[in-house]
């Protein structure tokens, strides 16, 4: 089963395990029509005029079910997207009123490093500086 997914379950993320040992990477790309924003330990999206960075895998049809229970239960539907690939969506964008840092890029990989980085780099101005 095709599954696209964008932040904590992306490759190298924290959530990537609900994936499956048996997951099989595809591709990484970019899906239009999505404003990405931070929550700190994970992101979260809504429809906007941005794009966001996603992975693309084949997973079990139980690994995307035991997947599909978390996302639920986080507020996310699965909606099939072009290609046949089942996508987490927000159910009700009504709580996500963009508040929350913009991650400019929509790629939440990107941001979390970047993140680390200015925190090793403010932590050295101040313990060696």
């Amino acid at each position: 089963m095709k599954i696209v997914v964008y932040g904590t379950l992306r490759r190298g993320g924290s959530l990537n395990g609900y994936l499956g040992a048996d997951q099989k990477y595809i591709e990484t790309k970019r899906i239009e029509g999505w404003d990405m924003f931070s929550l700190n330990a994970y992101p979260y999206i809504r429809r906007g005029e941005g794009s966001i960075v996603v992975d693309v895998f084949d997973v079990s049809e139980d690994n995307f079910d035991r997947t599909s229970q978390m996302e639920r239960a986080a507020g996310y539907e699965v909606t099939e997207i072009a290609d046949g690939a089942m996508f987490y969506a927000p159910e009700d964008e009504s709580w996500m009123d963009g508040s929350h840092p913009l991650v400019e890029n929509g790629d939440w990989s990107d941001y979390r490093l970047r993140a680390q980085q200015e925190l090793r780099d403010w932590w050295d101005s101040k313990t060696n500086g």
